[in-house]
């Protein structure tokens, strides 16, 4: 019998699942459940030179050598071909589709993907993204302008779902696992509360002014509680006991693009009393 080794135009033998396409292209074929992947290249080995005319391209062998890697491990080949955007998409997906998630939540969701869907990082591999990929796109977000809390609320969805990735062994690790602080200063502006001299010059000021005096008893009793806006917009009359002069806080006013609606506090500190 004779060498019935397949070889390609070079004269290596190919391994099995190899072969080389008549363009000159290697390929190689796995099965994932009964179904058929394809994967190719036009270098077969690291050392082999690019046709002229082709785009640069990772060698088939280290391809297999990639997806073999990944079936050790456990996690899928390529992170499935999900992109970062795709990934955080998916993630969001899921958190509004909770009911329990609030209004203002949803919002920043929003926001943080519209920067995430602008940056050219969103169509890279979940899988090519590491580490030192992840805090240099953070660091370069923070030279392009963007302030803290907008880096934290981004930071705040691709770290969940990269880890929502580690969950669904489609990576290995989380690249967005560290914090934020360790990397960029946390220069977001310091609120001063008004002195009361200030709040007395304020309120005179209102209470003779033709058209804010409408508003003079509300920023009072904002000035005299410390309530929040949403909050004093999201009282009733049946948490107001003017007997005991208490005001009971358990909701906040909110509106999105269905109209104005009330919601509970974030936390369990936001419920509480006021005199």
């Amino acid at each position: 019998m004779g060498n019935t080794k397949r070889r390609d135009t070079k004269g290596r033998v190919l391994r099995p699942g190899e072969s080389q396409q008549k363009d000159g292209r290697y390929r190689y074929t796995y099965y994932i459940n009964g179904k058929q992947h394809c994967f190719y290249s036009w270098k077969l080995e690291d050392t082999d030179r690019i046709p002229q005319g082709k785009h640069p391209c990772t060698s088939l062998r280290s391809q297999i050598k990639w997806l073999n890697k990944s079936r050790e491990q456990g996690i899928t080949f390529r992170g499935n071909g999900i992109s970062i955007l795709g990934l955080a998409e998916r993630y969001l997906e899921i958190q509004n589709a909770n009911n329990k998630i609030r209004t203002s939540t949803k919002a920043g969701y929003r926001t943080a993907l519209k920067h995430i869907r602008e940056d050219p990082v969103s169509s890279v591999r979940i899988d090519k993204f590491k580490k030192s990929d992840a805090k240099k796109w953070i660091m370069s977000l923070k030279g392009n302008g963007f302030g803290y809390s907008t880096i934290s609320s981004i930071h705040g969805v691709v770290k969940p779902a990269f880890q929502m990735a580690v969950d669904d062994d489609l990576i290995l690790k989380n690249p967005f696992d560290f914090v934020l602080t360790d990397l960029i200063e946390n220069d977001s502006t310091k609120r001063d509360s008004l002195t009361l001299e200030e709040q007395n010059s304020l309120l005179e000021f209102i209470k003779n002014d033709r058209y804010y005096s409408q508003y003079y008893d509300a920023i009072v009793i904002l000035f005299e509680t410390g309530l929040r806006i949403a909050e004093f917009c999201g009282l009733t009359s049946d948490k107001i006991d003017m007997e005991n002069r208490m005001i009971t806080i358990d909701t906040q006013l909110h509106r999105d693009k269905q109209g104005y609606h009330l919601e509970k506090p974030k936390i369990s500190a936001g419920f509480r009393q006021r005199q």
